[in-house]
């Protein structure tokens, strides 16, 4: 935490860094129910401002509280949302939806709220993996992805790897200001969706 006692997105990836330790310790929790329990809690916080203290929460609560019971109304959310608060989509390495081109982003930004982006982004996440857990598919024969029935590639689909993966992938676009409102000590619910989408895509 900062001199100011402002929590800031270092103090937030140092977060996922101690969740990533836990769960190597206790690895009994599949990403699975650990993204079941972050909208569990999610449910439990949604009232709250967001900020990078609300999101570190989140990330341990994803480790240790009940997951939510999957709900088959779910599995018809089957495309990632566009976020229009990610100022650069085009980004090669994270993979994120194409560009918006000459599209009005403050009109874009008008329709869903930040807030309704990250739960939709939360529920394609958790629809789209339970899809390819109960089809019984497998990774790829190298072992370094594995296609969705829906027809979207993870990158990573274990815990572990996914919460490293989003860490990593999350430093440019804060500190190169692609994500609107978000900087290192404050950031919106935007910015939590394109978390959880670098763990899925980012390599």
């Amino acid at each position: 935490m900062s001199k100011a006692g402002t929590f800031t997105v270092e103090d937030f990836a140092g977060a996922v860094e101690e969740v990533i330790e836990a769960s190597r310790t206790f690895p009994s929790r599949s990403l699975d129910e650990f993204l079941r329990a972050v909208w569990a809690s999610f449910g439990r916080h949604r009232a709250k401002a967001p900020s990078w203290f609300l999101f570190a929460q989140l990330m341990k609560e994803g480790l240790s509280a009940p997951p939510a019971q999957y709900d088959e109304t779910w599995s018809g959310v089957t495309k990632y949302p566009a976020n229009p608060w990610f100022s650069r989509p085009d980004l090669p390495e994270s993979r994120l939806p194409p560009p918006f081109g000459n599209k009005n982003l403050d009109a874009e930004r008008r329709r869903p709220t930040e807030l309704q982006v990250f739960e939709q982004t939360l529920l394609f996440l958790i629809s789209d993996l339970h899809s390819m857990l109960r089809s019984g598919s497998a990774p790829s024969i190298d072992g370094f992805s594995w296609d969705s029935p829906r027809g979207h590639r993870w990158q990573h689909w274990e815990l572990v790897e996914f919460l490293d993966a989003a860490e990593r992938g999350l430093w440019k676009p804060v500190e190169d200001g692609w994500i609107v409102r978000a900087t290192a000590d404050r950031c919106g619910w935007a910015a939590l969706a394109v978390f959880l989408h670098l763990g899925m895509v980012y390599e």
